[in-house]
């Protein structure tokens, strides 16, 4: 349905997103981020880390999860959490959604 990618500093990368926009995100602490007010209702997330933005040097990993999550705000569709060693941190993230 649609796909996004978060750059390492956390930012909405709009040239590497379709079906999704900026509109849609939130950047909700470190290694937080929150999706909402989608078109669609996603049936299926899946985030992988950037291996640009250090995901390969690193343990650095995504976790993608429907619904708000306890890092989002309420009505949020979709959480994505990127850690290295369990401690939350920015990571560049691609997620797909579907």
């Amino acid at each position: 349905m649609a796909y996004a990618h978060i750059n390492s500093d956390g930012t909405f990368d709009a040239a590497g997103s379709s079906g999704v926009t900026a509109a849609n995100f939130v950047h909700n602490g470190a290694g937080q981020y929150c999706f909402s007010g989608l078109t669609f209702t996603p049936k299926n997330v899946v985030s992988t880390v950037d291996a640009a933005s250090g995901g390969t040097s690193t343990n650095a990993v995504a976790h993608a999860a429907l619904g708000t999550a306890s890092v989002c705000p309420a009505g949020s569709q979709v959480a994505v959490i990127t850690a290295n060693n369990n401690v939350p941190g920015d990571y560049g993230t691609y997620i797909l959604f579907n």
